[in-house]
């Protein structure tokens, strides 16, 4: 593996700002795809293992969104009448028991499953495995700056909500903010045809319909349309820069 330094944290912020952007335009998700390829050529570890610290980083999540489902689900008692917070509550059960099941796999088995690929795949196989083995190595850390950025997700919801003059339980706000965040996860470009009725059905265990309307759209406009324009922004500019230097390289 090459020995670049580590990207800074803003090249790191803006590289998840990139793939977000692609998210948001192109299907299954292939911004995860982009940011695992961009931050692997940014810091010289490659792609394989710039991938796996992205699994790492879906464990880290859904362990969180899990466990908030379930506490926010426990504490509305109406929320198990709705069925798409109990499909939600599943589906985040499930993903999170897959993607332990496969840290769980790459740790004790991973080195046997490359030693049977072929040689141009062993490698792969094992810098993906350190990378996402590697990525649990400041756990508690990790941990309270992921449970940050999703306490700042429930305060975006929450500032929206207020902005609109809207009465919504703390409970609820976290029900909807982290199963707007796990809709999103549905491989269509940013989401868009499953978040907004599933953010809108989730709304209306604790709000009316219209309130329920306004709340999702407002949501919507600051989360996808910011992501279009200030991601994509960023996106052609660093691809440009990077058109630019591979250009000169050429000449040079």
């Amino acid at each position: 593996l090459s020995n670049k330094a580590v990207p800074s944290f803003m090249t790191c912020s803006l590289l998840i700002l990139c793939g977000w952007f692609v998210n948001s335009v192109a299907w299954l998700r292939m911004g995860d795809a982009y940011r695992a390829y961009a931050f692997g050529s940014e810091s010289g570890k490659g792609f394989s293992w710039s991938l796996g610290t992205v699994l790492a980083e879906r464990v880290l999540d859904m362990v969180t969104v899990a466990t908030a489902l379930i506490i926010s689900i426990f504490l509305l008692s109406r929320s198990m009448e709705s069925m798409v917070s109990v499909i939600l509550l599943v589906s985040a059960i499930v993903m999170t028991v897959t993607l332990i099941g496969v840290v769980v796999g790459l740790f004790y088995s991973g080195s046997r499953i490359a030693n049977i690929l072929p040689n141009r795949l062993r490698g792969a196989m094992l810098s993906f495995k350190a990378g996402a083995i590697g990525s649990f190595g400041r756990l508690p850390l990790i941990a309270v700056l992921g449970l940050l950025g999703w306490l700042m997700e429930v305060l975006r919801l929450w500032l929206v909500v207020e902005s609109l003059d809207i009465s919504m339980g703390l409970s609820l706000l976290v029900l909807v903010a982290v199963g707007n965040s796990l809709l999103s996860t549905i491989p269509t470009p940013g989401g868009v045809g499953a978040v907004e009725p599933g953010m809108s059905a989730l709304l209306l265990i604790g709000v009316n319909g219209p309130e329920a309307a306004a709340i999702t759209l407002c949501d919507r406009a600051i989360t996808y349309l910011s992501v279009l324009v200030i991601g994509g922004l960023i996106f052609f500019v660093r691809q440009s820069r990077h058109l630019s230097g591979n250009k000169t390289a050429r000449t040079s």
